[in-house]
């Protein structure tokens, strides 16, 4: 039963994060001129404890990169991240941080917004991710 909940709650956080992810894509605020405008990543990461719904993941790093640029940010308080300005192309999105699994995404960044929600287990004993 605590484990459908959970699940649930889950759910319910990944679909905010999105929303708002998707409101401030949209908003006008910063935006570049359109003749610069290239593609931009950004997205949110929450963590999975057993202990703990998941929650957003503060101070994650975030690498973008291909053959020409490698960028790194980490997230804010809320587990968000973003980077603005990517040339249209292939790109590998690394997010990691001590004590949780490292998930990498091969995405090809159209122009404009690029949305990538990821959720990081934490690290158990040997080697062991997520839920014991």
């Amino acid at each position: 039963m605590i484990k459908k909940i959970s699940t649930v709650v889950a759910i319910i956080l990944v679909i905010v994060i999105a929303t708002f992810s998707l409101a401030a894509t949209f908003s006008p605020v910063g935006r570049a001129h359109p003749a610069s405008l290239g593609g931009r990543v950004s997205g949110s990461i929450v963590y999975d404890d057993v202990a703990t719904i998941p929650m957003p993941l503060e101070g994650a790093l975030v690498t973008v990169g291909n053959r020409v640029v490698i960028r790194a940010t980490t997230t804010d308080s809320l587990g968000h991240y973003s980077f603005a300005n990517l040339r249209t192309g292939r790109y590998k999105v690394s997010f990691s941080k001590d004590g949780y699994e490292t998930v990498t995404r091969t995405v090809r960044l159209k122009k404009g917004s690029n949305t990538i929600n990821v959720i990081l287990k934490c690290y158990r004993e040997e080697g062991e991710f997520g839920r014991r």
